[in-house]
């Protein structure tokens, strides 16, 4: 990767960053809540701590005490599985649902800034090459372990 290239990446982060240290400060909330949250928004499916924490690629630990804290604070509901009671799944209330859409909102404004100029086939080829690496990210760390 040449060196310009890595630092538009910088940038980008850079951005992303910026606006999400502003939702973080309005609501209080952590990086980690703001993933988990989206997590169980994009993907209900995915409700339990390994679930989420292996789909996220999240600590499973900083998962936890961030689903206590996001439970106290009313932004997720929390049920024990009756088939395995070792088991414990997440959702979003309505209340979750909402920040989690505003949020949305925002990081999609944001977005089509990014994006402003850009010939929606370039954009389609970007976010295809974006998934590929994911894919290939997701399959190094799991012949990682």
């Amino acid at each position: 990767m040449q060196d310009y290239e890595f630092l538009s990446w910088r940038k980008i982060k850079q951005l992303i960053k910026k606006i999400a240290d502003a939702f973080l400060k309005e609501y209080d909330l952590k990086m980690i809540d703001v993933i988990l949250m989206n997590g169980l928004y994009i993907h209900p499916e995915a409700d339990t701590l390994n679930d989420l924490s292996d789909a996220l690629c999240v600590n499973k630990g900083q998962a936890s005490r961030s689903m206590d804290s996001l439970v106290k604070r009313g932004y997720v509901i929390s049920e024990i599985d009756i088939a395995d009671r070792r088991l414990i799944h997440f959702a979003l209330t309505e209340k979750g649902q909402q920040l989690t859409k505003k949020l949305d909102d925002v990081r999609q404004k944001e977005i089509k800034k990014m994006f402003e100029g850009i010939p929606e086939d370039n954009i389609k080829i970007f976010i295809d090459v974006l998934h590929q690496i994911n894919q290939n990210i997701k399959r190094l760390s799991k012949e990682g372990k």
